[in-house]
């Protein structure tokens, strides 16, 4: 028996309300009576009750989904008394409104410290900008290198003195780690799990804590107070906790602490985020808040207070613990229940359990069928997904008694029908006292480090008391509306190390009767709750092995989509306590548990983790323990206790009792489910109990080892060194890495040591065993990787003597090793002070490479008891073997002084062409370093792909150059020379590319011709390594990057607040200019070539998941990652996500040899705990294909995605010199060396699973492969085959067009420079220019206007076009663009009836809001270079869908951007889009052929045409054809031309699709001697062409086969030219790609126009000229743009109204269209203009007449101006009005006056719009659409239509109505005692403006509204007055509006809310079986819930179709598309 504990801690549970304490004796008898009484009330009475449904309003006392009317044991029985019978529940109050919640996100940091500073500063501020607000949650949060864990941050926090229990603290302490995922991803699982609370979390102190008291359930409203201070625009602010298994339990004293439930929000946080950490501090405060309910605080000082004193005592992190730390003295083990008494409660469980009920609900055993062989071969093969597969191939389609997918609506009991007890968990507490007291942190950290795959959870009280569990079950987790969960149950041990051990195991669990039966009833109970709470429901994994450490487990997935009121209240009522843990049915089960436990479970088994704004996941606290202090009495009187001297420790296990389980099976299981923390809290026996001196040598040697943080050991099977193995596996922290390859293992450790960790040891026997570690130091040694090599041998006096298996040992690494020692054996002669000296050395030289201890080791090398002086031999060590401190510290001298080099500082300071280099940066610290000193000096930055900032880095600096490899490809010597920095500082270490390497050594050459223009070249890095092969170094410095930064700020080279300066350097520019140019170049080489390893490389440096890592091995996989990996592609931070420094990339770049990739990158894996991938070539992968054996020994450690590029053996030798100096045979033979291994077979011999891509799969193939690898969450090999000869081809043609491009940027920069006279490009001169003259930047132009007129031309002769009604001009749209250096450009919009889809007012209409848009957006020079960049700025910078913009509306805006930047550059249109091809065959004249219309002529009339022509110069014609009804009469009119003109003239002929396919051929042998060159489109459909040339042998043309139908490649035969309109092909940019297309075909081109003004065949004569020289500079075009007869000299139109943001020049009074803000059309509304006072006017009133006029009202914040682009997109046919609403605008309201109320606000505009004296249509936004949806409804004829834009009637729930209400309240608290910025910038942080936070114009917009609102105060009391939870619905009147009038409904396409209701207005007005007349709707693509801000085009031109089909039909159109 144990000691007595502490008051109410005891090992059986004394008697409590509720309890039963079982018995033995005479007493045992009550307790079968008592579970027998409760088993039959539950039988009797509780589910004959009905089941009383879910609501989402749960009541706040409600604590579950369902009552029952059964008894209790601890709430009494059912009384009986009418007066306490229940009483109907009473209307629910709102629930309190949300707090404020402000998440900053800063930069990040370089260290923690400096993190600390920056929180501390952001979160002063933050919150002294908000201190007005009665409640608010501030968090302000950086990001700091990942340089430990969060654990090990949280260990530091609590350390007192090492390996003794901490003092207790005054703030709690808490850690939630997500397991990794068992198993691979289901799309429901992904779904369900939420991004941003992926990384483990550790929090000390509670900003805010909620502890339940005693009866208190976690129920709906005890969430939603933890919940209101969440926001999902925050989703790292969360609560995190645990609540008891049974919070209606009374609690025993041990867990009166803890309460029923603790939450709390950390005062201070440290997150795991994708590989590095997040530093958070949170301060919140409620003046309202009660204790033990949120916020201690209530003001926001003291609120400041709390959270900068917890952060200002944040330490780093601790040195790791020694055995001591995980127990002292431990007394012996008490059980409760006691052995006796468990059997008699099993015993009596299984008299209570139907055993019929518990068979008939488990389906049958499927596994039962499987043939052993077969099953153990698909096991060794693929592991448990090909035992899993084997499963699935047998089981079918699953069947749970309901479709697995597409679960109802409604709500349901999952125990429902369930009428007996089929199942019970019975628990067990082991009790366990530490007279020593117990790190529980260390114990939990060595749990986590075994068994990753399982969750970690802790907290610790006020008091010391702590509560912890490594739990492999997960009860849900949730995003969004998207939630997952699963099943868990049946157990067996694992295989000990055997893989077929392993699978006889997983087998008999999976054939167990007992085990599937208990399975089946978790699953499918867990099923029907979830259908209770979700509209669908899926089992995503019906049945496997959930593998964990020791233990594996039946595991079933399964996952829903919520239904929309559900809330995580519902979630944990419905789930908890799932029968894993209680059993079924759950209220009769935890009844029985009541009677059979002997003691309260608390938090055992009860669900713990955390809450946020977007998501929640928590798990299933079993597998736990509780940790109580003890504190003894004082030995004096009067003295105080020192602190806890003894640990109480109680752990908790459970087992399921199904019929026919086995008593004495059910305890051994509970012995095997603890353990894990049964062995760590086994005392380790003191050294003086060794059985041998060679054991105890051993043991001091491991412990060491692991004090230093040595604790992975990569142990090689031998002999000799078995003492030291079996002291590395008996250590409780040593991780055992084991394989039967010395060579392979060892690079596994260089691996492990390469990501940062700490060394791991290599352990081998002696012999040639130590051989094999050669390699692997070569390549640590040269790399400076940190490796130990503990090599055991025999004793020296047997060396050279013959013995068995004795080499010469020592210095056999030679000088690749950094520190070797040969220790001589262990003998009593030898003291433990010298081998412990000896590690501490080795240790601290491993910082530098490889060290080697050679160990002597005599017999006996097992345990074997032989004497030994042990207290002599240990009297030295003092007290080293109680402490968990090293024997002793060993610190290098400083690596560098206090400051700097003065030549460095000075190099720095005066550089004017700067050029940071970024090499290899191994640690997360170096590339925070970096990056910051990038952002403050403002270089550029080559980044080497080894730096880790081009893969997986978001918020990168914006001087990042990713593309110089290519780049500098370039040979042109003026390029070179402008490009060449004067000072280089290189940050980290060697380089990869050749390229950049040798530009920097001749930029820095000394002696040179270049005399002092030398590049002084610095390098600092903190290796002892240098790398200086070209011996131009300046100098270098060996120093920590973190160290040089701070240096560097002292000497005031980088100045504070510098990064936020702009980057404005001249030399930036260029290298910035080009690397955008030449990224863009290679994206799109890689989108068009065929598949190759390029497009690997950029595949994976693009889709590579956050928090992954990525390891590259030699040869081409690494020089192609350098190349393509483009930095320019990576995206910025979505809104919540935490900006990346990076991911970690490795690769073995020390000798560079391809053996032992494999392993290094396992390795790498493995010390950096994250999913790696490792891109690697197929002899590479071939040399360490045992690296696949470490695979299958560790499925456990973190997975390894390996993408093997299979080009058939070394294809990097075909791209050598060598390849054209040998024979191709000896090329073969000698190098490239072929191999043919199937590598599929290899990966099954090895069971790792293995994905084949072939030459015909692309690059979605591969991205697919990869995702579904990456989601397995497992080791997996994906092969990818690529041709070489291909691959060598793309290579070299991609790098010559590379450094074509590059060299043509140089050539625009150099006419710029001369137009200028500039002669340098030095910052100095800041590219001063001539006198008078501007000359444009290399960076960006800006529009400063943009306007648009109408233009008419007569007509000389009829226009040649089919369709379309006769025209007396040619009508056109011009549109002008101003730049801000005064430089115009025009482009012309001419859309033609019958080419056009689009008419003219349609294009109009674009052009006018395109002006609207335009000024202000800035754009690229380079946007000259098209190939994509029109459309990419277009939706980048403009924010307009390029795909919405019709044809001959973005051809206008082509031209008129680039006649802007040629104008600028002083050059033509064709210079401009030709730059680096200028020259003299860009004059002179273009090319074309003359039109000939023939109409109805003559043959004669014709002729005497085309003579005429002929006359005129023209040595072209085309005649127009298909204009008779017989076409051989066209056919004579064409011979007739031919005969006139003679053979010298070039005669085409353009059909325009006429004629069948008969037809065609009748005139095509008719004009057989006309020798046309070509016929455009001669048949109506385009497959006949090909007929047609066969049939006349007239070769054709594709004109309306390419914009209609987009028929082009290939063409048909017979097809020999391409004709290209450029108004209808959409602009230069497609016409451009075009021909190029056509170019690669072999096609011609010719440039055909759409009857353009002059003016504008002008513009397309340029294009064409430009397309001439570009495409096809051998070839003579031949254009069809000899249209100058038809349309003569254009002018503006008489009262032609310009559009836009007009120059004075261009303004006519009768003629501005901009709008126009008046108070006087207000006039006749008193109330209307009073409360708002100012309309935007756009158009004018003649033009309103049947046409109505459109009210446009806009949404809360907003204001007239919002409307502007579509007003003026509208306005080109209507009037428009956009009035301020109440409170908005610069007006605001008059002073004390109260707003509006909604309906007198409508009451108002519907007076005002009366007065209009036109049909209104009424458009609202918003709120602006409840203000018209009111109007509409109570003033039935002030408007005739109505379009509501994201807009709604209102919410029919009435406590849903009184929570809006609640909450718009707390917002206009909010705005009115807190900035206009703080509200702006939490109003816009809300999901719902997600896609407008990355729109473009989203800062100006928010700009705009802290502006433009002049009345806070007003706006806040409309905001409180107007909230929908104010108004009564509309719903229910909605279906008789839409008969009176016709209505529209938008939304955006993303936004999902508004879409869904959407789908119910119109179901409401339509019902299923009618035909609504009145309502419509459109969905707007690409747009969230701000339509009009974010698409005003699309939308415009929504509402205009719309209102034209209502002009046209006089009712309503069929729902929009």
């Amino acid at each position: 028996m144990s000691s007595p504990g502490p008051a109410g801690f005891s090992p059986a549970r004394g008697l409590q309300p509720g309890h039963t304490r079982l018995a033995e004796g005479p007493d045992a008898h009550l307790l079968h009576h008592n579970a027998r009484r409760c088993q039959r009330s539950h039988r009797s009475a509780q589910y004959r009750a009905p089941c009383r449904p879910i609501t989402s309003q749960a009541s706040p006392a409600s604590s579950s989904l369902y009552e029952a009317v059964a008894p209790h044991p601890s709430r009494g029985p059912p009384s009986s008394d009418p007066a306490e019978a229940p009483q109907p529940m009473p209307a629910p109050s709102p629930p309190p409104p949300p707090v404020h919640v402000h998440c900053q996100t800063l930069p990040p940091c370089k260290d923690l410290a400096a993190g600390k500073e920056q929180v501390e500063k952001a979160l002063d501020a933050a919150v002294a900008a908000r201190a007005g607000l009665p409640a608010a949650l501030i968090r302000c949060e950086a990001q700091v290198p990942r340089t430990h864990s969060a654990l090990a941050w949280l260990q530091a926090q609590r350390a007192g003195t090492s390996g003794a229990a901490a003092p207790s603290r005054p703030a709690p302490t808490l850690y939630f780690s997500p397991r990794l995922s068992p198993g691979p991803d289901s799309a429901g699982a992904a779904a369900a799990a939420c991004e941003e609370g992926a990384g483990a979390v550790a929090g000390v102190g509670a900003a805010a804590l909620w502890r339940g008291a005693p009866g208190e359930a976690l129920d709906a409203a005890r969430l939603h107070g933890m919940q209101r201070f969440t926001s999902a625009a925050a989703p790292r602010v969360r609560a995190l906790g645990g609540s008891r298994f049974d919070a209606q339990r009374g609690l025993s004293p041990e867990w009166a602490a803890f309460g029923t439930f603790t939450f709390l929000i950390p005062s201070v946080e440290v997150t795991d985020v994708g590989g590095a950490l997040l530093l958070a501090c949170t301060a919140c405060w409620d003046s309202k808040a009660a204790p033990g309910a949120g916020p201690s605080a209530t003001d926001a000082g003291a609120a400041l207070a709390t959270a900068l004193t917890t952060l200002r005592d944040v330490r780093g992190a601790a040195a790791p613990p020694s055995l001591a730390a995980f127990a002292g003295g431990r007394g012996a083990v008490s059980h409760s229940p006691r052995r006796a008494e468990w059997e008699a409660a099993v015993t009596l469980a299984q008299e209570l359990l139907d055993e019929e009920s518990a068979e008939g609900e488990a389906a049958p055993c499927t596994p039962s069928l499987l043939d052993p062989g077969t099953a153990l071969e698909n096991y060794i093969a693929g592991g448990q997904q090909g035992l899993d597969d084997l499963l699935e191939a047998l089981e079918g389609t699953p069947a749970l008694g309901a479709p697995a997918t597409g679960g109802d609506c409604g709500t349901r009991d999952p125990d429902c029908g369930a009428a007996a007890l089929s199942k019970v968990v019975l628990a067990r507490r082991s009790e366990l006292r530490l007279s020593g007291g117990a790190d529980p942190l260390a114990l939990l950290a060595s749990l986590q480090a075994r068994n990753p795959r399982a969750y970690a959870l802790f907290l610790e009280l006020e008091g010391g008391e702590a509560f912890l569990s490594c739990t492999p079950e997960r009860l849900y987790s949730r995003s969004g509306r998207s939630v997952a969960s699963e099943a868990v149950a049946g157990t067996r041990a694992r295989g000990g190390g055997s893989v077929e051990n392993d699978f006889w195991l997983a087998l008999d669990l999976l054939q167990s009767k007992k085990e599937h039966a208990e399975f089946t009833i978790v699953r499918d109970w867990v099923y029907e709750a979830l259908r209770g709470i979700c509209a669908t429901v899926r089992v995503d994994v019906r049945k496997t092995v959930l593998k964990q450490e020791s233990l594996q487990h039946l595991y079933g997935q399964l996952s829903g989509t919520l239904l929309p009121a559900a809330t995580d209240a519902d979630l944990l009522a419905a789930l908890h306590p799932t029968p894993a843990v209680c059993g079924r049915p759950r209220e009769a089960s935890r009844d029985m548990l009541s009677s059979l436990e002997p003691f309260d479970r608390g938090f055992y088994s009860g669900p713990f983790g955390w809450l946020g704004g977007q998501g929640a996941e928590f798990a299933v606290a079993i597998r736990s323990a509780l940790f109580v202090p003890e504190v003894q009495a004082p030995e004096f009187p009067g003295v105080q206790a020192l602190g806890p001297t003894a640990m109480r420790v109680a752990l908790y296990a459970g087992v399921g009792i199904v019929p026919g389980s086995k008593a004495s099976l059910e305890w051994a299981e509970l012995d095997l489910k603890v353990a894990a923390l049964d062995r760590l809290l086994t005392p380790v026996p003191a050294l003086q109990q060794a059985p041998n001196l060679n054991a105890a040598y051993a043991r001091i040697l491991v412990e060491e080892l692991c004090r230093l943080g040595c604790s992975t050991f990569c142990i090689a099977p031998g002999s000799r060194s078995s003492p030291l193995t079996l002291a590395a596996a008996q250590h409780p922290r040593v991780q055992l890495v084991s394989g039967m390859d010395e060579r392979s293992l060892a690079f596994w450790a260089l691996g492990h040591g390469r990501s940062g960790a700490a060394p791991a040891v290599i352990l081998t026997t002696s012999g040639t065993a130590v051989a094999n570690l050669l390699p692997a130091a070569v390549e640590g040694w040269q790399s400076g990787t940190p490796l130990i090599i503990l090599t055991a041998d025999r004793p020296a006096e047997v060396r050279g003597s013959g013995a068995n298996q004795t080499i010469h040992q020592p210095g056999i690494f030679s000088s690749y090793v950094c520190w070797q020692a040969d220790l001589a054996p262990p003998s009593s002669a030898m003291p433990p002070q010298h081998l412990l000296g000896s590690l501490d050395r080795a240790v601290a030289a491993a910082g530098a490479g490889p060290v080697h201890l050679n160990v002597q080791l005599r017999e006996p090398l097992g345990p074997v008891p032989e004497p030994w002086e042990s207290t002599a031999w240990l009297e030295g060590l003092g007290d080293w073997a109680t402490s968990s401190r090293p024997w002793s510290v060993q610190l290098e001298a400083a690596a560098c002084a206090s400051r700097l080099p003065h030549s460095l500082l000075a190099a720095l300071s005066t550089a004017t062409r700067g050029l940071l280099v970024a090499g290899e940066l191994r640690a997360p610290e170096d590339r925070a370093a970096a990056l910051a000193v990038s952002r403050a000096l403002r270089w550029p930055l080559l980044a080497d792909v080894l730096s880790g900032l081009r893969v997986g880095a978001t918020g990168v600096p914006e001087g990042l150059i990713a593309c110089g490899d290519n780049i500098l490809a370039a040979q042109d010597p003026g390029m070179c020379t402008a490009l060449r920095p004067d000072v280089v500082l290189q940050l980290g270490g060697r380089l990869t590319s050749k390229r950049i390497s040798a530009f920097l050594a001749a930029s820095s050459a000394r002696g040179s011709s270049a005399g002092n223009d030398s590049a002084a070249w610095w390098v600092v890095d903190a290796s002892p390594h240098s790398f200086d092969e070209h011996g131009c170094l300046a100098g270098r410095v060996r120093l920590p990057l973190g160290a040089l930064e701070r240096l560097l700020r002292e000497a005031g080279v980088l100045v504070e607040g510098a990064a936020a300066a702009p980057f404005t350097s001249p030399y930036l520019e260029l290298w910035r200019t080009m690397d955008r140019e030449v990224g863009f170049l290679v994206r799109q080489r890689l989108n068009s070539a065929p598949y190759g390893e390029a497009h690997i490389a950029a595949c994976l440096a693009s889709s590579l998941p956050r928090g992954h890592a990525l390891y590259i091995g030699n040869s081409m996989p690494i020089r192609d990652m350098d190349m393509f990996a483009d930095g320019l592609a990576l995206s910025g931070c979505t809104q919540g996500q935490v900006p990346s420094l990076g991911c970690p990339v490795g690769a073995n770049r020390g000798a560079s040899g391809i053996d032992g990739v494999l392993s290094s990158a396992a390795g790498f894996a493995s010390g950096l705990g994250m999913p790696t991938t490792l891109v690697v070539g197929d002899l590479s992968f071939l040399h360490d294909t045992n690296g696949l054996m470490l695979l299958r020994s560790g499925p456990a450690r973190s997975p390894l995605t390996v993408v093997v590029i299979n080009n058939g053996g070394g294809g990097i030798f075909s791209s050598l010199p060598i390849a054209g100096q040998v024979p191709a045979q000896t090329l073969s033979d000698g190098w490239t060396t072929p191999q043919a291994v199937e590598l599929g077979g290899l990966c099954r011999a090895h069971g790792v699973p293995h994905l084949r891509l072939g030459l015909a799969d692309g690059t979605q193939a591969l991205r697919a492969a990869l995702r579904a690898a990456w989601a397995s969450h497992t080791h997996s090999v994906v092969e990818v085959a690529v041709d070489p000869a291909g691959n060598l081809d793309w290579h070299r043609a991609t790098t010559a067009a590379a450094a074509k491009l590059a060299e043509g940027v140089w050539g625009a920069e150099v006419r710029r420079r001369r137009m200028g006279d500039v002669q340098s490009m030095a910052p100095a001169t800041n590219g001063a220019v001539g006198e008078g003259r501007h000359v444009p930047s290399l960076g960006r132009a800006v529009i400063a206007q943009a306007w648009y007129e109408r233009c008419s031309a007569p007509l000389s002769q009829p226009l040649p076009v089919r369709g379309g009604a006769p025209q007396d001009c040619r009508r056109v749209l011009r549109l002008h663009l101003r730049l801000s250096s005064g430089a115009c450009g025009m482009g012309e919009a001419a859309p033609l009836a019958g080419v056009h889809a689009e008419s003219l007012e349609e294009s109009e209409a674009q052009l006018a809001g395109l002006c609207a848009l335009l000024p202000g957006v800035g754009m690229p020079q380079t946007l000259a270079r098209l190939g994509g960049r029109v459309a990419d700025w277009l939706e980048r910078e403009v924010g307009v869908l390029p795909r919405t913009l019709h044809p001959s509306v973005r051809c206008a805006l082509e031209f008129a951007l680039l006649g802007a930047l040629a104008q600028e550059g002083q050059q033509t249109l064709s210079q401009l889009l030709c730059a680096e091809l200028a020259g003299p065959h860009l004059s002179g004249p273009l090319p074309n052929n003359a039109l000939l219309d023939c109409g109805e002529q003559t043959v004669a009339k014709a002729a005497e045409a085309a003579k005429k022509l002929v006359l005129q110069g023209w040595r072209a014609i085309k005649i127009k054809v298909g204009r008779r009804a017989n076409p051989e009469l066209d056919a004579a009119v064409v011979c007739g031309v031919r005969s006139a003109v003679g053979s010298e003239v070039v005669l085409r002929a353009d059909a325009n699709r006429a004629w069948s396919l008969p037809q065609a051929v009748q005139f095509g042998k008719a004009a057989a001697r006309a020798k046309l060159q070509y016929i455009e489109e001669p048949v109506q459909d385009w497959q006949d062409l090909e007929s047609f040339w066969r049939a006349t042998g007239i070769a054709t043309a594709l004109d309306e086969s390419v914009t209609q139908e987009g028929i082009l490649d290939p063409p048909p035969e017979g097809t020999v030219a391409l004709v290209l309109k450029p108004g209808v092909m959409g602009g230069p940019e497609a016409t451009f790609e075009l021909a190029r297309t056509a170019a690669r075909l072999g096609l011609q081109v010719a440039l055909s126009s759409c009857m353009e003004t002059r003016e504008g065949l002008a513009l397309l004569r340029e294009l064409a000229r430009a397309v001439d020289v570009q495409v096809f500079p051998d070839m003579l075009g031949l254009h069809g743009l000899g249209t100058d007869g038809y349309v003569g000299e254009a002018v503006a139109e008489p009262g032609s109204r310009p559009g836009g943001d007009l120059p004075s020049s261009a303004r006519s009074p009768e003629g501005d269209r901009r709008p126009r803000a008046t108070g006087s059309d207000l006039q006749g509304c008193a109330g209307l203009a009073i409360h708002c006072r100012r309309v935007l006017r756009h158009g004018c009133e003649s033009e309103g007449g049947a046409a109505g006029t459109l009210v446009l009202l806009h949404g809360f914040l907003g204001a007239a101006e919002d409307w502007t682009p579509v007003a003026a997109s509208l306005g080109t046919r209507r009037t428009v009005l956009a009035p301020d609403l109440p409170g908005h605008g610069s007006a605001g309201l008059l002073t004390g006056m109260v707003p509006p109320s909604l309906e007198q606000a409508a009451a108002d505009v519907a007076g005002w719009c009366a007065t209009l004296q036109q049909p209104v249509t009424l458009v609202g936004y918003s709120l602006g659409a409840r203000l018209a949806l009111t109007l509409a409804l109570r003033h039935p004829g002030a408007c005739s239509r109505l379009v509501l834009v994201s807009g709604s009637p209102g919410l029919e729930d009435a406590l849903a109505r009184a929570q809006r209400a609640s909450q718009d309240a707390a917002l206009a608290t909010t705005m009115r005692q807190a900035p206009i910025e703080v509200f702006l910038e939490h109003w816009y942080s809300q999901p719902m403006w997600g896609t407008l936070r990355r729109h473009p114009r989203q800062s100006g917009i928010v700009a705009r509204r802290a502006s433009a609102q002049s009345d806070h105060a007003a706006l806040a009391d409309v905001l409180e007055a107007w909230s929908p939870g104010r108004a009564s619905h509309a719903w229910d009147e909605l279906p008789a509006l839409s008969r009176r009038m016709p209505i529209l409904l938008i939304t955006g396409e993303e936004d999902e809310k508004f879409v869904g209701l959407q789908q119910a207005m119109l179901q409401r007005c339509q019902p299923a079986g009618t035909s609504g007349i009145g309502v419509q709707a459109a969905t707007i693509l690409s747009a969230g819930h701000a339509v009009h801000l974010e698409r005003p085009l699309e939308l415009a031109g929504a509402i205009e179709a719309w209102l034209k089909g209502l002009e046209c039909t006089q009712q309503t159109l069929r729902p929009l598309e």
